[in-house]
């Protein structure tokens, strides 16, 4: 009963060495070729799937983290690893399409063209769908207000005083917009 027990100890050792460290590297000793060493072997096969899986998530999500968004989660051809890849993947994508699409905006808006940079390839959701629509606005809020401001100078320069910008200016554009009036 003794050499029995041995290979059940050390499954519950294991299990209580990873529950209280989570850290998935360890193994169970493997000490037959019996079913209870089938059953250490199937575990330990687990483990290392589960830690392959969750260290590749890591090392992604480090990269995402330092602003690099090339790297994608590789493990996981099934279940819940399936899942975890691909949510993680996904998350990826949409932060990837906003920060493309902002540096673009930025170097837009850099260059004198109020214009936003959209990313067609990925469908934003959430949030992210929100804040590009809402820097669209933005956008054309402000090209309004400065294509109103232009023409009324253009007027002005022109000899005509009589035009107004009558655009709802705000933020900045209200100072500039009253000087000009």
């Amino acid at each position: 009963t003794r050499s029995f027990l041995r290979p059940i100890d050390a499954m519950v050792k294991t299990a209580f060495t990873i529950a209280e460290t989570g850290d998935l590297g360890h193994r169970i000793p493997v000490m037959s070729k019996d079913e209870l060493g089938q059953v250490s072997n199937a575990l330990n096969d687990l483990f290392s799937r589960m830690n392959n899986a969750i260290s590749d998530v890591i090392a992604v999500m480090n990269q995402v983290a330092n602003g690099q968004f090339d790297k994608r989660v590789e493990v996981g051809k099934k279940g819940q690893f399936l899942e975890l890849k691909d949510g993680v993947n996904h998350s990826i994508a949409q932060i990837n399409s906003i920060v493309v699409a902002m540096q673009k905006t930025a170097s837009s808006f850099r260059s004198g063209r109020l214009e936003v940079a959209k990313d067609e390839t990925t469908e934003l959701q959430g949030a992210f769908s929100e804040m590009m629509n809402d820097l669209d606005r933005s956008a054309i809020q402000m090209k309004t207000t400065v294509d109103s401001i232009s023409t009324t100078l253009k007027s002005l320069s022109l000899g005509d005083f009589s035009v107004r910008s009558e655009v709802e200016a705000q933020g900045d554009f209200i100072q500039l917009k009253d000087s000009i009036n």
